[in-house]
């Protein structure tokens, strides 16, 4: 009996298409894009992390080694290409595995007898948790590929909030599409100055990376002011988040670390994912509320550094600021380095990553999700 070849789907740019096959079914197209997110058209525009070197290089260079910096590549380019090129998976009588020889890159789902192939233009996230994978399918089309490649484990599994998603089909195998406004939300939190205009066929894709103007805001006229020596227009025309208030803060960082609700109730404070969106816990913690606007993200991060995981001493000395024997004396039995530890406990948020919970509190030791106190 002559060997049956498999049949090759491709997904090019433009859309789906079939090799010697007729047009893939309804049930496995992407959803049709809806109407895209307006982006503001002003005279002020994104000029790149490189025009803020020549007069902020100790701040650039240190925020472009840090992990918000890589927050986005073209998948060959990611630092953790060389570990997540060869992982490949079978789930549900499919097989998924990137073809990362081909140009371009490209992500291979299989049932067997037909092949889906995916070309795969961005890979984002650092990789301090994992690497998940978006497609442009075309004119307002977009995939979140189903598999993340998580750092931890070296392996495939899951991309967040994929795992209860049934699929059947060779398209429903491949992720989940996206619209044009859900991709933009996501692409523009993990680059810097990507808009969405009217009347365009796709996202317009800025600089990869969470770079300077993504929390300062677009440089251009300062860059002008900068340049004509005006340095009142000059520090007029850019944001400083320094100069911000606490509230500010948590809603600039909030943008993309989800802001706090206007009202608390609509919450499920039970569910371990909250302990992922930092600004939602600390917006009631009663260090912040209680601190006249003295707190926010700032006080224990550098926008331009990374979070000191294995450094606890550094964060409970800033603790040590307001908690120490002349105000707020901690409890007798306080550790000097394990503020951080007890009272913003490691909580699995989703399968795969661990979080800090920023609801900082008093927590008993079989509730890690809302304080005792």
């Amino acid at each position: 009996m002559p060997r049956l070849l498999p049949v090759i789907i491709l997904l090019p740019l433009a859309g789906f298409a079939i090799v010697n096959r007729p047009q893939l079914s309804t049930d496995e197209r992407s959803n049709p894009a809806v109407e895209p997110r307006m982006a503001a058209d002003n005279e002020n525009k994104f000029v790149g992390a490189a025009s803020c070197v020549p007069c902020h290089k100790s701040q650039a260079d240190k925020q472009l080694a840090s992990n918000m910096a890589r927050a986005a590549y073209s998948p060959r380019e990611h630092p953790l290409f060389d570990r997540f090129k060869n992982e490949a998976a079978r789930l549900s009588g499919f097989r998924f595995l990137f073809l990362w020889e081909r140009d371009p890159f490209e992500i291979s789902v299989s049932d067997g007898v037909r092949e889906l192939r995916i070309p795969a233009q961005w890979a984002l996230g650092a990789g301090v948790h994992g690497v998940t994978f978006v497609a442009r399918l075309g004119k307002g089309k977009y995939l979140e590929y189903l598999l993340t490649y998580y750092s931890h484990t070296g392996r495939l599994d899951f991309t967040p909030g994929q795992g209860d998603r049934p699929f059947q089909t060779l398209a429903e195998s491949a992720g989940q599409p996206n619209s044009r406004d859900e991709a933009f939300r996501c692409l523009s939190c993990h680059t810097t100055g990507s808009v969405d205009p009217p009347g365009a066929d796709d996202i317009r894709v800025g600089e990869l990376g969470v770079r300077c103007e993504a929390c300062h805001g677009p440089g251009l006229l300062h860059l002008e002011a900068a340049k004509r020596e005006d340095w009142q227009e000059a520090k007029r025309q850019i944001r400083n988040p320094g100069r911000s208030t606490a509230t500010e803060v948590l809603r600039l960082c909030g943008g993309c670390h989800r802001e706090p609700p206007a009202d608390a109730k609509q919450v499920n404070w039970t569910d371990p994912a909250n302990a992922r969106f930092q600004p939602v816990g600390l917006s009631r913690s009663r260090c912040f509320l209680r601190s006249d606007g003295k707190l926010s993200c700032l006080t224990c991060h550098d926008s331009h550094s990374d979070v000191r995981r294995a450094e606890p001493t550094f964060y409970s000395d800033i603790c040590a600021r307001c908690h120490n024997p002349a105000q707020f004396p901690p409890a007798a039995n306080c550790s000097a380095s394990g503020c951080v530890g007890c009272h913003m406990p490691r909580v699995q948020a989703i399968s795969h990553m661990e979080f800090s919970n920023h609801w900082i509190g008093i927590y008993s030791s079989s509730n890690r999700l809302v304080p005792a106190r």
